[in-house]
């Protein structure tokens, strides 16, 4: 889906911490809305996403996922919502 949307999509890790069980990832992704993404049309528009995920993990392994992400912004760059007023 994301590919679809973002052909160019080119995303960049920016800083892994953990302590314990627990490992914070935040990352960045920029793309340009090339293709449909959940029934939007593209805008042509370059999109700058930073997200964060916390991994909760057991014996090595993920057993929880928590991802957090300004969707609001996401939406506005991609030119699906309308901006903030000023």
């Amino acid at each position: 889906m994301w590919r679809t949307a973002f052909p160019d999509l080119k995303r960049t890790i920016i800083e892994i911490v953990g302590e314990g069980d627990i490992v914070a990832l935040l990352d960045e992704f920029d793309g340009t809305f090339q293709g449909d993404f959940m029934g939007f049309k593209p805008t042509g528009n370059h999109v700058t996403h930073i997200m964060t995920h916390f991994f909760r993990l057991k014996d090595g392994k993920v057993i929880e996922m928590i991802p957090t992400a300004n969707n609001l912004s996401m939406s506005q760059q991609m030119g699906i919502t309308p901006p903030n007023p000023s």
